[in-house]
């Protein structure tokens, strides 16, 4: 995802398997829409990006969106607010 890994990712994907949803996942993408859609679809994702980010989990080998929730999240791991752009 280049060099800022910030940047908001809404990952497209017109035939969607559980492999390759896991896979998207696991890439640190924020949103996956599945195509077609609508453009009203694709701003309603992109509003959010937009507007707020959760926060993110900072390891040595990762630095990506907190997707657990927060009655999973450990506090033995670091997370830090997204910097705005």
């Amino acid at each position: 995802m280049g060099d800022n890994p910030f940047l908001p990712v809404i990952g497209l994907m017109s035939n969607p398997t559980p492999d390759l949803v896991r896979i998207a996942v696991y890439s640190s993408i924020n949103h996956l829409l599945v195509v077609p859609s609508s453009t009203g679809q694709l701003m309603d994702r992109i509003n959010p990006l937009i507007k707020t980010q959760g926060s993110f989990v900072v390891r040595y080998n990762y630095i990506g969106p907190e997707r657990r929730p927060g009655d999973q999240c450990s506090s033995k791991i670091p997370q830090m607010d997204v910097p705005m752009f």
